[in-house]
């Protein structure tokens, strides 16, 4: 894994020039998203990335403990699958 370290921050990078270009897409033509960017003094863009480097963080540490410990990863996976699970019930209740 740590040989595909460059790689991955490249990638990250990447994610981010992608992150944000679906941004400025969406600023521009979603007016709800003008009145959050303004309403939130423009840190939902900075909010955006840091969730975004947090999900590649955790991507990253499960598939370390993918290699290492396999308990450890089940533990982890499930609880994040709840989490998925909670969040995509929400998601859906408010569509």
């Amino acid at each position: 894994m740590k040989a595909f370290k460059k790689p991955y921050y490249r990638y990250n990078r990447k994610l981010k020039e992608e992150l944000f270009f679906v941004y400025s897409t969406a600023f521009n033509t979603v007016p709800e998203i003008r009145v959050l960017h303004g309403l939130s003094f423009g840190f939902d863009r900075s909010f955006a990335r840091l969730m975004l480097v947090r999900w590649r963080k955790r991507q990253l540490k499960l598939a370390m403990l993918w290699f290492t410990d396999k308990e450890k990863f089940a533990a982890k996976f499930n609880a994040l699958q709840k989490k998925v699970a909670s969040l995509d019930k929400l998601v859906l209740q408010n569509l």
